[in-house]
């Protein structure tokens, strides 16, 4: 380690008288420049500049007996608190981004169009969406999505762009939109300009199976999963976003569902069948054509239709027939619409004890991947 800064007034020589002035200016000397800008540092190299001791191992104090000790630990603590190898490197959010949290609420998707779909705006600011990424960091964009679609609307006839040139939302790129499947939306953070995101709408679900894929594509902690949408409704209408609400982890249908009996719903239908009976079983996937849905969804609103015609009964029960979730008359006036919350994996079966235009659909979800106890950012 170096010297300090300042230098000594007098140098005594052999045989030089010593007087009172030399001792009191020499020491003032000392008292007026034994401050930190007059005193080496300990960074003289990077060996020292990186040195650190634990000021508590295993629950017991370790007291320093230097002043470079001190630093030491005070360089721990501070790379601790960052969560860094070292105290001086920069930490991936600021403390002031605590402020940001306080009164934070994760945005809810807004439909938009039948090929568009936004996040909400969350703050005090008009047309603005803000997010708090799952490494704590914030970013907000304002964007008014009745004259921009760059930021906070994604359409399907887009491609997302967050890595060079300008930025878009968007389908992730490689991917095409296909009928009668569900996609899930993401926050990404624009590697264009960091204080920006971009809406990603992605085949590509967030289970813990996925996030190495997820964080491959995407940067780690550079995504956050904002919900699940449909694009076709499995009936009358194949090629449009099924338009939703949606309310924390809960999503509601708010289209017109042609059943396949005398009733119109809303939803996506699952099965139908002109029969006695009709079945759903679960399958994971995105391809509602096919009956799947997404792992994420592990609660459904489970819609059961019969058409009217003839008096008759009717059984909705589990897929497999051991538990019966709803059963009744049905007039042969107005047919019957019943609905109730189930878990997806049981899925669906109707019974009628006349042959009738059956059919099975769902009315809304439950997303567990948007539980607040799964995705800490609220």
């Amino acid at each position: 380690m170096g010297s300090g800064l300042y230098s000594r007034v007098y140098t005594i020589n052999t045989g030089d008288t010593l007087l009172a002035v030399h001792h009191n200016v020499e020491h003032q000397n000392h008292i007026t420049n034994h401050v930190f800008q007059m005193l080496d540092d300990y960074s003289e190299t990077v060996s020292q500049m990186q040195t650190q001791t634990d000021p508590y191992p295993s629950g017991t104090e370790s007291q320093a007996t230097s002043g470079a000790g001190e630093v030491e630990r005070l360089r721990y603590m501070t790379a601790q608190i960052t969560g860094k190898t070292y105290w001086y490197q920069d930490p991936d959010f600021s403390i002031s981004n605590i402020a940001s949290w306080l009164n934070y609420r994760r945005p809810v998707l807004v439909y938009s169009s039948t090929t568009g779909v936004s996040v909400e705006n969350n703050t005090g600011t008009s047309n603005e969406t803000k997010i708090v990424f799952n490494d704590g960091s914030v970013r907000s964009v304002t964007e008014d999505i009745a004259s921009a679609d760059k930021y906070r609307l994604a359409k399907t006839t887009s491609t997302a762009n967050f890595t060079s040139g300008t930025e878009d939302s968007g389908m992730r790129n490689g991917l095409s939109v296909t009928d009668n499947s569900s996609y899930a939306v993401y926050a990404v953070k624009s590697q264009i300009d960091t204080s920006k995101f971009v809406l990603v709408i992605d085949d590509t679900f967030p289970s813990q199976a996925n996030y190495a894929t997820l964080n491959s594509r995407y940067g780690t902690a550079g995504w956050l999963y904002l919900g699940t949408i449909f694009y076709g409704d499995n009936s009358g209408t194949a090629n449009a976003i099924v338009s939703f609400v949606q309310t924390g982890s809960m999503t509601v249908f708010k289209n017109s569902l042609v059943t396949g009996t005398s009733r119109t719903s809303n939803g996506v239908r699952l099965s139908q069948a002109n029969a006695t009976s009709t079945t759903w079983t679960y399958a994971s996937g995105n391809t509602t054509s096919s009956g799947q849905l997404p792992a994420n969804i592990t609660h459904i609103i489970g819609c059961a239709s019969v058409e009217s015609g003839t008096n008759t009964s009717y059984e909705l029960e589990d897929s497999s027939a051991a538990r019966v979730f709803i059963c009744g008359y049905v007039e042969s006036v107005r047919g019957v619409m019943a609905s109730c919350v189930i878990d997806s994996s049981s899925g669906m079966r109707l019974l009628c004890s006349a042959t009738k235009n059956l059919s099975l659909s769902f009315q809304g979800f439950f997303d567990k991947a948007l539980d607040g106890s799964i995705n800490p950012m609220f």
